[in-house]
């Protein structure tokens, strides 16, 4: 999937995301994570 397909997921239903589809949308754009925890880190 690319970005703008990840986007339409989340505004289909924004209720209805799982902390997984959202990493995943994060690192779409450039996110990484760091450790056990979920803390995005910009790249940028």
């Amino acid at each position: 999937m690319d970005k703008r397909q990840l986007i339409e997921v989340l505004r289909r239903n924004p209720k209805n995301v799982r902390v997984r589809k959202l990493c995943k949308i994060a690192e779409a754009f450039d996110f990484r994570f760091r450790g056990g925890k979920i803390i995005c880190i910009s790249t940028q």
